[in-house]
């Protein structure tokens, strides 16, 4: 038997609410499903681009990336 995902729309504000009344234990076996669901869709990215083992990883941009860099320029312009 397969499983199939439904996915509701839901705002965040509810979804964090609904969180934060959860049990210490309730909370853990969220946080463990959510590891393992993690865990399997890295795994499946992997599967389907070997080659590219950076897929899938969030990207975090510095705060500082599109500063100018006037020693740069005055660097290569010598």
């Amino acid at each position: 038997m397969t499983s199939k995902t439904i996915q509701i729309p839901i705002p965040l504000t509810v979804l964090a609410d609904a969180i934060k009344s959860l049990s210490s234990d309730e909370k853990g076996l969220l946080k463990q499903l959510l590891d393992e669901e993690v865990s399997t869709s890295q795994a499946t990215i992997h599967a389907i681009h070997p080659n590219y083992p950076l897929r899938g990883l969030p990207l975090v941009i510095a705060d500082d990336f599109d500063e100018p860099m006037p020693e740069l320029w005055e660097a290569l312009n010598p």
